[in-house]
């Protein structure tokens, strides 16, 4: 028995309407947040996929108790794995992360495991990603310009009255 494409889409209808939002990584992909940065969207949208569902996910043992009660919506994976992840090398995945730290964009924690070994966790705030979701997603919406500094040409690149081939007036 085949289901109609009505049937299927008054389904996906229903079950939207009764979650009454979307998720966090569908939050980010239509966010403002790093427009024309795709490695540092990229990056923020696996911290929310790589985050713990629930309090069943797996955990450090040596995690601090406090950390263990709060796991939730926290991701524990390394920087070096991140990067890997996403295609990055271990320094960029960490000034990223850094960047967003300072955003405000991602809380950050810190514990240091019985071996004496650094750990961070990253959890993506919600509130923030919600701020900057653009008003639609149709064609033509406003976005952030791709340079924030206003571009000159080099000092010796091309200009309209520095073009090879053309001669001066004199013919030069």
């Amino acid at each position: 028995m085949a289901i109609s494409k009505e049937k299927i889409k008054a389904i996906m209808k229903a079950k939207f309407d009764a979650a009454g939002e979307h998720s966090l990584t569908r939050k980010i992909a239509e966010s403002s947040l790093y427009d024309g940065k795709p490695a540092a969207r990229f990056l923020l949208t696996q911290l929310a996929v790589m985050a713990m569902k629930d309090e069943k996910a797996s955990y450090p043992e040596d995690a601090p108790d406090s950390f263990k009660a709060d796991k939730t919506g926290w991701c524990w994976m390394s920087q070096f794995r991140l990067g890997l992840r996403i295609g990055l090398k271990e320094q960029h995945t960490h000034r990223l992360l850094n960047k967003f730290y300072e955003d405000g964009v991602v809380l950050k924690r810190d514990w240091i495991d019985d071996h004496g070994t650094p750990h961070s966790e990253y959890k993506v705030v919600e509130k923030v990603v919600d701020a900057f979701q653009r008003p639609s997603q149709n064609r033509g919406v406003e976005r952030a310009p791709r340079y924030t500094v206003k571009r000159h040409a080099n000092k010796g690149s091309f200009s309209n009255s520095n073009q090879p081939g053309k001669r001066n007036a004199d013919g030069e």
